[in-house]
């Protein structure tokens, strides 16, 4: 997603290369997304909808997620994939919503794929403080820059909880993750572990209840998967162990030559106690795809967008109630004359108050 001025520039350097990204070893300016990310195309090259290369065009895909913002009517949202922060204010106005966003501090490590906050002003959320977690954004074996963390820590009814908003490594769903020396999406993967268990850890000493959230590109439990998926034997996280070829439990030092298994698992050792994440339940309400023969049968990424709270929050929830619910973006944007909005649908968990 690119604010108006992005776009125009975007729209400036990618239409005389046809849509197509420049060769190699020509630098392109490093605040533009892919010359073919709005192609309106499936990961294998079919047409799914409408490419969005006009400003008219692009005007519909941030007026569906203005009525999905709308409709939802939630005090925080968590975003990714944002190109600047003007981006986010077209879609969250200023006049109603404040916006957190992981500029980094060095020009260097500018970024097209960005990740946000924009809380309701007014609302039940009261920001304490807010700003990147940079040791989420590790360099990739290919020699590009992972997005980095973003933390907002909030009061809300009088109990202060850290949120982490994050993007992970992509191209490691469900395998074992390995050691740190993989040159590998899952090596790359395996080095974001450590500081997100810093970061878990912290908020566990601190006493504090939190919640990481986002893009984790990553399936995490079993119920993720379709009962095909299943019935198949799919992997997902936590079907590994938290570490592979060793008699280690997780609480042990997480050397670089460790291999992880479960990402999940290894983190969630309750060292120091409460230094756990308890993933909630995702059910997604989306119509199936009209493009046949892809490796996605609906119009959202199932299994790879998570809510994990700390357990002292997800004992507000009564049993069975913690639950993360979502559904796609309706009859008006999947056709292949509609703007999609995005290929992931939208999620939200309600959290219940404190009990006094």
């Amino acid at each position: 997603m690119m604010s108006s001025k992005v776009f125009k520039e975007w729209r400036a350097y990618c239409e005389p290369l046809g849509w197509v990204e420049p060769a190699k070893g020509v630098e392109k300016p490093k605040h533009l997304t892919y010359c073919n990310a709005l192609n309106g195309k499936t990961m294998s090259g079919k047409p799914e909808s409408l490419p969005l290369h006009t400003e008219s065009d692009y005007a519909k895909k941030l007026q569906a997620l203005s009525s999905a913002r709308m409709a939802l009517k939630s005090d925080l949202f968590a975003l990714q994939e944002i190109g600047d922060d003007m981006a986010v204010s077209e879609v969250f106005p200023p006049a109603e919503f404040d916006v957190y966003f992981s500029k980094p501090k060095n020009p260097d490590d500018t970024l097209a794929q960005n990740i946000a906050f924009a809380v309701r002003k007014g609302g039940k959320v009261k920001v304490v403080t807010a700003e990147p977690y940079d040791a989420l954004g590790i360099m990739s074996f290919e020699g590009r820059k992972i997005r980095p963390g973003l933390q907002l820590i909030a009061n809300i009814d009088g109990t202060e909880v850290a949120f982490l908003n994050l993007h992970l490594k992509a191209g490691c769903r469900s395998e074992p993750l390995g050691d740190e020396s993989r040159v590998h999406a899952c090596g790359d993967f395996r080095k974001q572990v450590p500081p997100l268990e810093a970061w878990v850890e912290a908020q566990a000493k601190a006493k504090r209840d939190f919640i990481v959230l986002g893009d984790w590109n990553r399936t995490l439990l079993e119920s993720d998967l379709t009962p095909q998926q299943r019935q198949k034997g799919t992997n997902y996280d936590t079907k590994h162990p938290a570490r592979i070829d060793t008699k280690d439990s997780a609480a042990s030092p997480l050397l670089p030559s460790v291999k992880v298994g479960s990402m999940l698992s290894e983190i969630s050792d309750n060292e120091p106690p409460g230094a756990s994440l308890v993933v909630a339940q995702s059910e997604i309400n989306a119509r199936k795809k009209t493009v046949e023969g892809e490796e996605w049968d609906q119009v959202c990424h199932l299994g790879i967008d998570h809510f994990a709270l700390s357990p002292s929050l997800a004992n507000r929830f009564a049993k069975d109630t913690l639950v993360a619910k979502g559904q796609d973006y309706g009859d008006a944007a999947y056709a292949r004359d509609k703007a999609k909005p995005s290929d992931h649908c939208p999620l939200t968990l309600l959290i219940p108050a404190a009990v006094r």
